[in-house]
């Protein structure tokens, strides 16, 4: 999870650049941040935890994933600007309904 909310961050600081790579972070691009991102929800969904948790649990944790596929998608078509934030904002809310359930679980 600490991973995700790095790559969350790190996605923030790309938004504020007008989702480019910022100045004063050469190694950090958006399209990287959210492929990273998606790929840890999918792996976690992998897991034998995922496994072991409820439905509605899977259902959330699946819900985060499709949110990042969806930034890391319209990433690919940078003149989209509006589609980028409207996937973006999904983002944290998606997060947030697990982690106010699961979070300590």
């Amino acid at each position: 999870m600490v991973a995700i909310d790095e790559h969350c961050s790190r996605l923030k600081l790309t938004q504020k650049a007008g989702w480019k790579t910022p100045p004063d972070h050469a190694d950090i691009t958006p399209e990287h941040e959210a492929l990273q991102l998606w790929e840890q929800l999918r792996e976690i969904a992998r897991t034998d935890d995922a496994a072991k948790r409820s439905a509605d649990y899977r259902t959330k944790l699946s819900a985060a994933e499709k949110a990042a596929e969806s930034l890391r998608l319209a990433l690919k078509s940078p003149d989209a600007p509006t589609a980028i934030e409207v996937a973006f904002a999904k983002i944290g809310p998606s997060c947030a309904a697990c982690h106010k359930q699961y979070r300590n679980q």
